[in-house]
Order: structure tokens, then sequence, then C-alpha cells
């Protein structure tokens, strides 16, 4: 399929909480090594996961349309690789008034997406580490050919004390029919007493802000900042784009109680709000029809994870 260049007018996965959706970029678990964090290394162990989005409404600016969208995956983690499967279920409400939906009342209804991830940290010496991580999946409304993505992402994180870690490196997406918003961003910030069990800890950077307080090893309150972009295919009877695709970004926040029990559990909630972003439509041969910025939003979070 010919790829179609895009117009830079103006979302990797690293952290669309109020729009979705997937990441296409690499996100790493507060209970394993982060890519910022100073945690000692731990071999991967079984675990399994579950994540619930939900906003009240998704605003666009230069309409009164708007969405309500509710997100759920699953997250299963073995030992030698991450799958996660997910769908996002959207429920719109003056939708002909959107240019992009060509009069259409449901643009699209549910979502899917289904993704394979292996990730590494490894310790170089006692103040270096190595992390990457490789991705693959496919996301799309009914047909699933033509969906496929990847990315990957590799850094070094300096340990320069007991309380200051560094992270250097890159992230790189790829889409099998268009060429993504952000194809290649850089994986730069530090950490601050990241893995602490009391007091105040803070990571500033690419894949990861976030300010901390944990009260006690098994709760904490944390404050996050994060940036995704997703792709799925649309149907081939779409009356978008049949057999297009839709982009979406966002940047997003969100304020969330943490509880624990360390290595065994974890469960997170709270209020997010999307900063803002953008929705493209392409066609089938990846050319953009389409532009919507996406308004603030406000939402909510709730994530939980065993591990054993």
């Amino acid at each position: 399929m010919r790829k179609a260049p895009q117009s830079k007018t103006s979302f990797v996965r690293y952290s669309l909480v109020a729009l979705l959706l997937v990441s296409t970029a690499t996100t790493l678990d507060a209970t394993e090594p982060s890519p910022q964090g100073s945690g000692d290394y731990r071999e991967p162990r079984f675990s399994l996961g579950l994540d619930l989005t939900s906003i009240a409404e998704l605003e666009f600016s230069d309409s009164l349309a708007t969405a309500e969208l509710n997100a759920a995956s699953v997250d299963l983690g073995l030992p030698w690789f991450e799958l996660s499967a997910g769908i996002f279920d959207f429920t719109w409400e003056g939708a002909e008034d959107l240019a992009f939906a060509n009069g259409a009342a449901i643009p699209w209804e549910q979502l899917s997406f289904v993704e394979l991830r292996k990730t590494i940290t490894r310790p170089l010496n006692q103040r270096l580490f190595f992390t990457t991580s490789l991705g693959a999946g496919m996301s799309y409304e009914e047909e699933s050919d033509d969906s496929l993505y990847a990315d990957a992402f590799a850094a070094v994180i300096w340990r320069k004390s007991a309380d200051w870690s560094f992270l250097f490196g890159a992230g790189y997406s790829w889409h099998t029919a268009i060429d993504v918003e952000y194809e290649v961003i850089p994986a730069l910030g530090f950490s601050y007493r990241e893995g602490t069990e009391r007091g105040f800890s803070a990571s500033l950077g690419i894949p990861k802000t976030e300010m901390r307080y944990r009260f006690n090893p098994r709760s904490a309150v944390a404050l996050g900042g994060d940036f995704q972009s997703f792709v799925t295919r649309l149907a081939d009877d779409s009356e978008v784009a049949p057999a297009g695709y839709a982009e979406f970004i966002r940047f997003g926040a969100g304020l969330l109680y943490e509880y624990r029990v360390p290595d065994r559990f974890k469960l997170e909630l709270g209020p997010t709000f999307g900063l803002g972003g953008e929705l493209k439509i392409h066609d089938r041969d990846g050319l953009l029809l389409s532009s919507e910025d996406l308004e603030p939003t406000p939402g909510f979070a709730l994530k939980a994870k065993l591990s054993f």
C-alpha cells in the first residue's frame, strides 16, 4: 500500500487517557524498573491487569457534537511477553454536524485492538541500566487487514546516586498504511527518589512526567502527565472513510490514588483530564482527508493489576 506524506498541521503510546486509546510507544509499569527509575532489576513474573477509562463528553472545537467514550483493556503479563486486548465504545450526539462524519449519526461505534509486547531491562553495571521494548499489534473497527502497527524503544538509565537517575534514548512508531504524526520521539528525563516507600518522588521528561507522594508502602497519590497517539483502521463500509484510518492525538493528565500490596496487587483510580489533541481522518491510501481539534475534557480512570 502506498504511503502518502502528511501535512504537519498541527499525540507515542506514552502516556490518550481521555481519548484512548492504546499507545503505540512504550510505558513501563511502576512495579517494574522504570526507564527513569532507580529500582533494582526484577525478573518478570505472571500478571493480570485491567484498565478502565470513562469520558463523559469528548468535545470538538468546531462543532457542538460530542461523544461519550468508555474504554476497557486486559493485559496478560507472561515471563516472555505481554499480551493486551481492549475495546473502545463510543456513544455519539450530534455527529451529523462533524465535517468528517459525512452526515453519519454514528461515525463508528466500537474500536478494538490486540497487542503483543516484549520489554527487557538489564543492568550494565552498578550505575548503568539498559531498557528496550518491542511491540506490534492491530487496531480496527471491523476488518483487521492493513491495520498492523509496530514500535520500538531503547534507552540507557544512569543511576547517578541513590536519589537521582537520568534516562537517554528514543522511540520509533510505524504503521503499515500511513505515516504517523510522531514517528520518532526522544526519550529524555530524570527522576528523583523514584521507588521510595515514603515521602515525595518525581520524574520529569519523556516518557514519564509525574509527581508522587507515598504515605506508606501501601498507599500514595500521584499527579502525572502523558502524551499518546493511536491509529485505527475503519470498516470497509464506513461512511467516514471506507477502509480508511482514524488517527487520534491527545495530551492528558491525571490525579490518581494508589493502593498496593507490594509485589502482589495494585489499584489506581482517580480523575483524568484531556488537555487537548487532534483527530485526523485518512483514506485507504493514507492521504489526509480532514482534521478536527479536540477540546479539553475531564474523565475517570481505574487500573488494577494482580501479580503472581
